[in-house]
């Protein structure tokens, strides 16, 4: 692993830091299980928001994830990322949908911005408007590298 830092809020290792400078639009990382990809993917969502809301903009993100579970530990690094900024968020909503068995987990920012946690069996709004995040190639129909992270912007 690279070396921590504790600029700001969070440490966080020196891949990390990339990871969240990195603005492109499309970015794909391979990194290995339990590295952070949920700590800095959950942080450069956050961050992302927290900037368009100060320029009165909104967006959301949206972050498929492997199962319920992970979606919601997901959703939760955000809030918890949230709440070290000091930033005013909603606690963890759900909403359940009967026909397929699933909730979808959101967090709201005052100005209108949204975090959203899909688990796979839930997928069709990723395509919609927002960037969407996968921190786990096992959520995706397409077989890979169990440390697959990518974004859409």
């Amino acid at each position: 692993m690279g070396s921590s830092t504790k600029e700001g809020a969070v440490p966080l290792y020196d891949y990390q830091r990339a990871w969240l400078a990195d603005r492109s639009r499309f970015k794909v990382g391979r990194w290995s299980r339990q590295a952070g990809k949920s700590f800095a993917s959950s942080l450069e969502a956050v961050l992302d928001l927290a900037e368009k809301e100060t320029r009165g903009e909104r967006d959301q993100w949206i972050f498929l994830s492997k199962g319920e579970r992970q979606s919601r530990e997901l959703v939760g690094k955000a809030k918890m990322h949230a709440e070290a900024l000091d930033l005013a968020a909603s606690e963890i909503g759900e909403e359940y949908f009967r026909d397929l068995d699933c909730r979808l987990l959101h967090i709201d920012f005052p100005g209108g911005s949204r975090i959203i946690g899909l688990p796979p069996t839930l997928t069709r709004p990723a395509a919609g408007r927002g960037t969407s995040c996968s921190t786990s190639s096992r959520s995706t129909p397409t077989p890979g590298p169990s440390g697959l992270a990518s974004c859409r912007r």
